[in-house]
């Protein structure tokens, strides 16, 4: 799954989240609900804007 990620109205960057069905990844991914993957992006104190673009037809999110 790839998605584009931007912060602040800045140049989005793609993020690309690889697990391999039965691995240890996705296996705390689906008894948690969720999953956990670095961006590579920093930000520092206050407020933000993030925004998320789907650059692969399928997944979705949720709040």
């Amino acid at each position: 799954m790839r998605l584009g990620l931007s912060v602040d109205g800045g140049v989005p960057a793609t993020v690309e989240v690889v697990r391999v069905t039965g691995d240890g990844g996705w296996v705390q991914g689906v008894l948690d609900g969720r999953v956990r993957q670095a961006t590579g992006v920093i930000l520092i104190g206050g407020r933000h804007r993030l925004r998320v673009e789907m650059r692969d037809v399928g997944p979705s999110l949720t709040p």
